[in-house]
């Protein structure tokens, strides 16, 4: 978002610049690898913000075998380390890749940059790798089944 001051008064400016229609006059901004270095600066708190804010889905699957299902309710992200690098990187054409590396989990997204049919920018995944090289999960009030899991098949979990 973009906020001129008074000095750039709608009466000093053509009016085609604020009709956001292809073609016409507008404004074109070029952000410089300093400029990506400072935005990736900003982006590890916000993803750690969000991370914190993340709920997952109730998830179901059901087995014939077992002749039953497993339901996971209010799942969420209890413990993380944050981001040790975040990078956001310029790739052409029209390509943007974020980078975020943890100890514990790594991704590697590509964004392609998209002009709207009414002119708006919009971002498209092209491509994402996510590594994750720690992950331990606990039941809670699960239970005679959770202690079991627990106990049990959670060490197993750990060790792969």
């Amino acid at each position: 978002l973009i906020v001129f001051h008074s000095a750039f008064s709608r009466k000093n400016v053509n009016s085609r610049l604020f009709s956001n229609i292809r073609g016409l006059p507008g404004l074109e901004f070029r952000i410089s690898n300093y400029g990506f270095s400072y935005i990736s600066l900003f982006a590890s708190p916000v993803i750690s913000d969000e991370i914190k804010r993340i709920r997952f889905p109730l998830t179901e699957q059901c087995f014939q075998q077992l002749k039953g299902c497993i339901t996971i309710r209010n799942l969420y992200i209890a413990r993380y380390r944050c981001p040790q690098l975040v990078s956001i990187i310029p790739t052409p054409p029209k390509r943007l890749t974020i980078i975020v590396r943890n100890f514990d989990v790594s991704a590697t997204i590509q964004l392609t940059v998209h002009r709207a049919s009414k002119g708006y920018p919009y971002m498209k995944v092209f491509r994402c790798h996510v590594s994750i090289g720690y992950t331990d999960v606990l039941i809670q009030n699960g239970g005679f089944v959770g202690n079991i899991f627990n106990t049990q098949f959670r060490v197993r979990l750990l060790i792969q």
